[in-house]
């Protein structure tokens, strides 16, 4: 898709828990960097979190389209977070993983 259609940008969306206290239901986190939780290739000898191949830990995001994405939230009325997100395959369900 990303390849035929060339989008200047992608937002990704969807519904996530939180590590923060003070963030509550229907506000809006806004990603300023993206880790992977719970890759481990730590027994290769990579760091925890290394995406193997590409060497990196954090994706960055757009600070600008950040921004914007922020101020359209407050425009309706919605709280926006902006913070660094995790994002994994394991559900994160008790107190102890998290």
């Amino acid at each position: 898709m990303i390849l035929l259609y060339k989008p200047d940008c992608i937002i990704n969306t969807g519904v996530a828990g939180t590590l923060e206290d003070g963030i509550g239901v229907l506000d809006a986190v806004i990603a300023t960097f993206l880790v992977q939780h719970d890759m481990d290739t730590s027994f290769l000898g990579d760091s925890a979190g290394l995406i193997s191949g590409i060497n990196v830990v954090r994706f960055y995001a757009d600070t600008a389209l950040s921004e914007k994405l922020g101020a359209a939230a407050e425009k309706e009325g919605i709280r926006p977070f902006f913070a660094g997100v995790a994002t994994g395959d394991c559900f994160i369900a008790g107190s102890e993983k998290k």
